[in-house]
């Protein structure tokens, strides 16, 4: 497979990062990019990595339903046929304001009554 993304038309460079038995990491230059073309005229980032097996590429999105929509009209015109799996539509909560490491903290902190009305004894 690899012998074959090397030598495709539309490739310039492509780099193995990384191999494993069934599947590989690689990095590849194209002078066709025609997801970061479609991503951008849609107006959403090309958010990476993105995994592509057995000739499919899955790409987790995160942006608005009109975004999404436009996305679909930019690969239709291109000739790049898609189907959406499914969509989520998510309202993000406190949980997505810390990360992992931070919540701990806080945890911890709670846990030790750091923000106790009135403080207890540390």
């Amino acid at each position: 497979m690899i012998a074959d993304v090397r030598t495709h038309g539309s490739v310039d460079d492509l780099e193995v990062l990384q191999r494993g038995d069934d599947e590989c990491l690689v990095q590849f230059r194209t002078h066709l990019p025609l997801l970061l073309l479609a991503a951008r005229d849609s107006g959403l980032p090309l958010e990476m990595p993105f995994e592509i097996r057995d000739g499919d590429a899955t790409w987790t999105l995160t942006a608005s339903q009109d975004a999404i929509s436009e996305l679909g009209d930019q690969l239709s015109a291109l000739g790049i046929a898609f189907t959406v799996d499914y969509l989520q539509q998510e309202v993000g909560g406190s949980e997505d304001l810390l990360t992992d490491r931070q919540r701990a903290i806080v945890r911890a902190a709670i846990d030790r009554g750091y923000y106790d009305t009135p403080a207890s004894a540390r």
